[in-house]
């Protein structure tokens, strides 16, 4: 991976500011806090984002609600531009959407969906992906010394899980723990199976008893299918002999009821005749009596005559009615006049010629009126009398036209005897005629009858013999049916017990496949915990050792360049920790001078760098170096040791921070930085 540069806007103490990058060694000079540590911490947010310390707060400038960094580099002769920007939002300071460039391509993107874009660029291996981003980056690209120092003083069992981690040989630690987690699976799977197998053989034992049991009662039903087929050709020889004897016998029983019918014929042809005879002599004296009955009322009548009365009442009625309604109106006139008097005696003013009405005209208009009651009384008192003497003579006629049609209706009564007499005569003689026919029929039935009753002399005899046999028939079809219901019961017993072997035919199959799995498993598990473990422990010492021993030799080399003395030595301990021994003695790292101190931290350092990237050759910023104050306390020797040590880094870009001037003679370019009222800038 190769620097270009990097464009900061309104990051820490600079608003706007394109800073470029070269190939070689190229240091970034100034004063302490002109901004030199900023743009270092920069790259680190352009690549990755917020991580560690680095936050919203800490990298957007005071004041501002915005800002943006945006990283022009070089991966694998491909051009990659990164811009991330900051927004503030109250007072929370997030990571906004930003993009990646790639060859002139553009992919926006989240935080997240840029930091995976990157971490796949740069070809960090994937199980680095889920571990914080400064584990490689940190110790192969850029460390703050003062970090270095804090890892150096630190606790070992920190450091060496933290080396463990960079090398990636925590792996082999997870694998082990995992193989355990695994083993205990196992032995929890192995005792569910192990209960689950547990009544294996008394199963395969079960099975055993059930089909000897089927086999026996198979050997029952042999037996039963045996004694059925013997039911049966006993049924069938009895079937023929009841079907010879019921042809006979229904012939004999059509004989038996058309004797029956026959006798039942006869018995209804003497109850006919004899209720023939009775209604015939019922007939005899019902038209004898008829007879004298009508010569005896026989009457003449005047047809004429009533006519003439009728006429007479009905013109009666017509007066009657003409005479109410004279009565009707005369009896109106006379209110009309009595209202005509009782309003005009209290009439004063006249309505129509309004005049004032006199007395006199009073009188003569009441005298008029009492005038007109007067002559309509004489008139209803008259015609009263007429009323009552023609509705004397109307009762007088209606009794009269009432008598006579009484006379009429026996009249018609004796018309209608003559009639039914007639009718009785008649139907007498028919009776008669059917009883002579009758008698003929009742003779040729006691003939048939006769004939019919010698021909089914034997039928009971015959009848007996026929329930014998249906007897016979019923007993050999119940024990017919006794052997089917036997042998159904058996064949649904063994159908069952098929079923159920069947099922433990199963059961022993799935345990015998859950035994092998215990088998399987068994032997996973002991080759686990007697081979596996153990391989990974045996690998896990020799990659360690491996990387213990290159470290050591290259901690040792960086030193020794940086410190030329013949009576200090270093060395790593089993927990990677340095080991500093002067004149035979070990002396604490807290009691070497400041740029001992920085020798030991930066020899670390570098062998930390080459260590990782040796051990992880795929990464694509194994060219690049960034190192912070890294000879912060050096005397004027160790900083022209510092030529050196930089030479035979043999890398394609290497940045310093520093402000010791001393280091521009060693250098390929200079970036001077500084800062005016809380402004930094390139000059």
């Amino acid at each position: 991976m190769k620097l270009n540069k990097i464009k900061l806007e309104n990051i820490r103490s600079y608003l706007n500011q394109e800073i470029n990058f070269s190939d070689g060694y190229t240091l970034l000079a100034g004063e302490i806090g002109s901004g030199k540590s900023t743009v270092l911490l920069a790259i680190e947010f352009a690549l990755f984002g917020f991580g560690g310390n680095l936050t919203g707060a800490s990298l957007l400038r005071n004041g501002e609600n915005r800002g943006s960094i945006e990283l022009d580099l070089d991966i694998d002769n491909k051009n990659i531009i990164i811009r991330r920007n900051l927004k503030k939002s109250g007072e929370n300071i997030s990571q906004d959407a930003g993009f990646v460039i790639i060859d002139g391509k553009r992919f926006d993107g989240s935080a997240i969906e840029l930091k995976d874009s990157i971490l796949s660029l740069l070809n960090y291996p994937k199980d680095f992906l889920t571990k914080t981003k400064g584990l490689i980056y940190k110790y192969t690209v850029y460390t703050p010394q003062e970090e270095m120092k804090s890892i150096l003083l630190g606790s070992e069992e920190i450091r060496l899980e933290t080396l463990r981690k960079v090398f990636g040989v925590d792996k082999y630690k997870r694998i082990k723990d995992n193989s355990r987690f695994l083993i205990q699976d196992i032995k929890v799977i192995r005792k569910e199976l192990a209960g689950k197998i547990a009544d294996l053989d008394e199963k395969v034992n079960k099975k055993k008893e059930i089909k000897n049991e089927i086999n026996k009662l198979n050997e029952n039903v042999l037996v039963l299918e045996k004694d059925i087929k013997e039911r049966v050709n006993e049924l069938a020889l009895i079937e023929n002999k009841i079907k010879e004897n019921e042809e006979n016998l229904t012939k004999l029983r059509d004989l038996t009821k058309q004797k029956e019918f026959k006798e039942l014929e006869l018995e209804q042809v003497n109850n006919l005749i004899k209720k023939n005879n009775l209604q015939i002599e019922k007939l005899t004296n019902e038209i004898k009596l008829t007879e004298e009955d009508i010569k005896k009322n026989r009457i003449l009548i005047d047809r004429d005559d009533i006519f003439q009365k009728e006429k007479k009442l009905s013109k009666l009625k017509e007066d009657v009615s003409e005479l109410n309604s004279l009565l009707g109106g005369l009896r109106n006139k006379i209110i009309s006049s009595e209202d005509i008097n009782e309003k005009i005696s209290k009439l004063d003013m006249c309505p129509l010629c309004k005049q004032r009405v006199t007395l006199n005209h009073i009188k003569e208009v009441i005298n008029e009126e009492n005038e007109k009651i007067k002559v309509a009384s004489v008139k209803i008192k008259e015609s009263e009398k007429i009323l009552e003497n023609k509705k004397t003579e109307i009762l007088s006629l209606q009794d009269e036209i009432d008598k006579f049609k009484e006379k009429l209706a026996k009249l018609e009564s004796l018309s209608l005897k003559d009639k039914l007499v007639l009718e009785k005569k008649e139907h007498k003689d028919i009776l008669e005629r059917e009883n002579k026919e009758n008698k003929n029929k009742l003779n040729e039935l006691i003939k048939i009858i006769n004939n019919v009753g010698k021909e089914v002399f034997n039928y009971d005899e015959k009848e007996k013999v026929h329930k014998e046999l249906l007897s016979e028939r019923r007993k050999i079809d119940e024990k017919h049916r006794e052997l089917e219901i036997k042998l159904s019961s058996l064949n649904s017993t063994i159908k069952s017990l098929n079923k159920q072997a069947d099922e433990i035919e199963n059961e022993i199959k799935l345990k015998g496949l859950d035994k092998e799995k215990l088998l399987y498993l068994t032997r996973i598990q002991n080759w686990l915990e007697e081979k596996f473990v153990n391989l990974m422990d045996l690998i896990e010492r020799k990659v360690l050792f491996r990387i213990h021993n290159d470290f050591n030799l290259l901690f040792q080399k960086w030193f020794g360049m940086l410190i030329d003395s013949d009576i200090m030595n270093v060395k790593l301990d089993e927990s990677f920790t340095p080991v500093i021994e002067q004149n035979g003695h070990i002396i604490d790292y807290h009691y070497l001078s400041g740029g001992e101190k920085t020798a030991a931290a930066l020899a670390y350092r570098l062998a930390l760098n080459q260590v990782i990237n040796d051990l992880i050759s795929i990464i694509k910023t194994k060219d690049l170096l960034v190192l912070d104050e890294p000879t912060d306390g050096f005397s004027s020797t160790q900083l022209d040791l510092m030529k050196n040590v930089l030479d035979e880094l043999n890398m394609n870009q290497v940045i310093l921070v520093s402000h010791d001037s001393k280091i521009e003679s060693f250098v390929d370019r200079v970036i001077r930085i500084r800062k005016n009222e809380h402004v930094s800038e390139v000059i």
